[in-house]
């Protein structure tokens, strides 16, 4: 027996393709009771089981209840989906309350990466559950083009309507189900019976989801209070009327993964040996036809290889040379720059004391580091004659150093008696710089 429930049609409604368009066709299983949703006639069916819909000959997108599908998220590491398969193959025992031998699962990964890793959503059913949908549509001449967990169909749901977060509620014959969104992906999925209070419900599968908050949306005439976004869409008419390039998160029975994983091995293994022996025959019909052209080659290589050495040769010349010469620059810029006579160092040295400070002597030979005595009012005013002489802007002193400083009165008075030393830049002959010189 089986009950039709009509929409009226749309213009420019979803179009459907056998390859990469929407199916039209999604079947809703569960052990209690099917729902289709025919996108040709914009109907929805409720039928006890697949062989009484009379959809026969049709392709269909299996969604699979609720109540039968586990909802898991995990940390992987960031590597390629068929590495990060072969882990979780190991870590679903774990995640799920049945043995991975008895799942049929499948996972997406998300854009949320973090030093724990990169985030993955798996989704799960029992893989007898899912033989039993299988051999059922196929009793009644329906082919499968996959199979999805329904609530899938609730990320499509909130894409359309522009929300990459959303708690969408749906109300069905069965009882409510809350799906939570995050970032665009199924995070959890809650059914609850039908006398559940939704206002509480939504927060609880938020809480499963660890989400803090999402707006709430009514799909399928759902009877939300405070409900953000309200769609006449259900999560199974999304499913039917989505590309099937959309249905990302595709569960198989372990014998189609292992029969798919074991033919594209063998396809691997006859491209790769169709490419050897197509390879060995090219290197066969090259080595015969062009023989003297790679003797030819090899001479001509020889040829340049050893004007290649000549020119190597000529450049460490050409390095050594500018060596020599970089050494030679350096130690001109160490006689020469900046030039400067004896009447210029003397003037810039009694320009650079500052006021409280009285010179007592100096002296200053050409090619011997300037030896100045004075006295100042504190040891600060020394410290400034110092900076002003080693920090001068045209760089004209090196190795400026208080070679003696004592404090002592006069006419009790405290004064500082200092003596100190600095080599006059460019000042011819050459004198090595100290430890304590700067580099120019």
């Amino acid at each position: 027996m089986e009950h039709r429930t009509h929409e009226r049609y749309r213009p420019g409604g979803s179009q459907l393709s056998r390859d990469h368009g929407p199916v039209g066709l999604a079947i809703e299983w569960s052990p209690r009771g099917v729902v289709a949703y025919d996108a040709r006639t914009r109907s929805t069916i409720v039928g006890e089981d697949i062989a009484s819909m009379g959809l026969s000959g049709r392709e269909a997108v299996l969604a699979l209840s609720r109540r039968g599908v586990f909802v898991r998220t995990t940390r992987v590491p960031n590597a390629s989906p068929a590495e990060v398969r072969a882990i979780l193959m190991m870590q679903a025992g774990e995640l799920f309350p049945l043995p991975t031998i008895d799942l049929a699962w499948d996972f997406v990964l998300t854009d949320d990466i973090s030093d724990e890793g990169r985030l993955a959503v798996l989704a799960a059913v029992p893989s007898a559950d899912l033989r039993r949908a299988l051999d059922a549509a196929t009793a009644a001449g329906i082919r499968v083009k996959a199979a999805v967990p329904l609530a899938f169909g609730s990320t499509l749901i909130a894409h359309d309507l522009g929300l990459s977060d959303a708690a969408v509620v749906e109300r069905s014959e069965d009882g409510t189900s809350v799906d939570v969104i995050a970032n665009g992906v199924l995070r959890a999925s809650r059914a609850t019976p039908p006398s559940a209070p939704l206002d509480l419900e939504v927060p609880r599968a938020l809480q499963l989801a660890g989400v803090e908050s999402a707006p709430a949306v009514a799909a399928g005439g759902a009877l939300l209070t405070n409900a953000t976004r309200e769609t006449e869409h259900t999560a199974l008419r999304a499913i039917a009327e989505a590309p099937l390039d959309r249905l990302k998160l595709r569960v198989e029975l372990p014998e189609a993964v292992a029969a798919r994983v074991t033919a594209a091995a063998r396809r691997s293994v006859r491209t790769a040996l169709m490419a050897a022996v197509v390879a060995g025959l090219l290197a066969v019909f090259v080595a015969l036809e062009f023989s003297d052209a790679a003797a030819a080659a090899q001479a001509a290589r020889s040829k340049s290889n050893a004007r290649l050495q000549r020119l190597r040769n000529e450049e460490k010349k050409v390095n050594a040379e500018r060596a020599r010469y970089a050494t030679m620059k350096e130690s001109l810029d160490l006689a020469f720059a900046p030039p400067q006579k004896i009447s210029e160092v003397v003037a810039v040295t009694t320009v650079s004391v500052p006021t409280g400070t009285w010179l007592k002597n100096l002296t200053i030979e050409r090619g011997r580091p300037l030896s100045l005595r004075g006295t100042a009012r504190n040891e600060s005013l020394v410290a400034d004659l110092v900076r002003r002489l080693d920090k001068n802007p045209e760089s004209r002193f090196r190795d400026v150093q208080i070679t003696n400083a004592s404090n002592t009165l006069v006419n009790k008075v405290p004064v500082t008696d200092f003596v100190l030393t600095a080599f006059p830049v460019g000042n011819l002959p050459f004198v090595a710089r100290t430890g304590a010189s700067r580099g120019r």
